[in-house]
């Protein structure tokens, strides 16, 4: 079996073919990280035939090599930076680190079946892109709130009241007179803010929209679990991507930070959730385990009733919560899959 290793960085790729049944480097090439190098990569490709490619990280550094080679047609395997680690490791004379080793423990460990092969899920990449566009917008509109407070507190006595909307903003420079050129300017800094909040507020509509678009669109079934809604289901699809990468609910709930970790020292043995793990998983989870338990009569609030009553307390019975709320996300996501490849084969 022959497989190509792939060390990508930001400037330059390392590329390394691998004899699996030898365990012999049959040869290794390092291109820019350019359309040029990308095309050397395909020339030097070429002598070899029927080879599958290991990327590794390719859902990061190697994102845009390893979707470009999947449009080329090569069968492209996402290898971890643990796994790359492990194998280098573990492979004689590869415990020194460089590009080289990285490539060919890539390699080996899509050969060992250690990596996942990678589909084009194009609905977790535009959920991605979607979810990052929301932070970056809700960040700009916090920080442009807070300026706007703190002209306020120059332009009237207390300033602003906590939690004021737009409009609460806009009627309260209405009733500032420019007084001296100090407060004149004040002012109209505080007006340009005023505008920019009004764009970032269509800006964050209009996000919402488009992901309320994209859960019609894949019909998802996470919008009808209690406590995930439409911006909470996108985050989801696209930390996970296509499910198909995790081999069990156990290996999800890791990459969530929910499963138990236990710290155990002399006679103290308690559990607590992994501070490790996607955080937009992570916070999506959190919210819908803090909803759950707080609706009245619905399986999350029974469920952590159960808990408490049998004496944990509510980290604990909230932790137990998480869990068993990941179990439901990775049975949804499982029959979104299969739900997307029965309409295609149908079309």
């Amino acid at each position: 079996m022959l497989v190509v290793g792939i060390d990508p960085h930001k400037d330059s790729h390392t590329a390394a073919a691998l004899d699996t049944s030898t365990g012999q480097m049959l040869g290794e090439i390092t291109i820019a990280a350019t359309p040029r190098g990308y095309r050397e990569l395909l020339e030097w490709l070429e002598c070899f035939t029927a080879c599958q490619i290991a990327v590794e990280n390719a859902r990061g550094l190697g994102r845009h090599l390893a979707a470009w080679l999947g449009g080329q047609g090569f069968a492209i395997c996402d290898v971890s930076t643990t796994e790359v680690r492990a194998q280098r490791l573990a492979r004689r004379g590869g415990r020194n680190k460089n590009d080289t080793n990285d490539a060919l423990a890539a390699a080996l460990a899509a050969a060992t079946g250690s990596g996942y092969r990678l589909t084009g899920d194009e609905h977790g990449e535009i959920a991605a892109l979607l979810t990052e566009e929301r932070e970056a917008l809700n960040a700009e509109l916090t920080a442009k709130r807070n300026r706007l407070h703190a002209y306020l507190r120059v332009l009237r006595p207390g300033g602003a009241p906590t939690g004021a909307s737009v409009e609460d903003f806009a009627n309260l420079l209405k009733g500032v007179k420019a007084t001296t050129s100090v407060v004149a300017e004040t002012k109209r800094l505080a007006r340009n803010l005023l505008a920019e909040l009004r764009r970032l507020a269509r800006a964050l509509e209009a996000n919402r929209q488009r992901m309320s678009d994209l859960t019609e669109q894949t019909r998802t079934g996470l919008t009808a679990i209690d406590g995930i809604a439409v911006v909470s289901a996108v985050a989801i699809m696209g930390a996970v991507g296509d499910a198909g990468r995790f081999p069990n609910q156990d290996h999800l709930a890791a990459f969530a930070g929910a499963a138990p970790k236990q710290i155990a020292s002399g006679s103290s043995d308690r559990h607590r959730l992994d501070r490790r793990g996607d955080y937009r998983l992570k916070r999506a989870i959190h919210l819908a385990a803090m909803t759950q338990a707080r609706m009245k009569n619905g399986p999350g609030r029974v469920y952590y009733l159960k808990k408490r009553e049998e004496g944990k307390t509510h980290r604990e019975a909230l932790r137990c919560l998480k869990r068993q709320l990941v179990k439901v996300i990775w049975r949804t996501l499982r029959e979104d899959s299969r739900r997307r490849e029965t309409l295609t084969l149908a079309a």
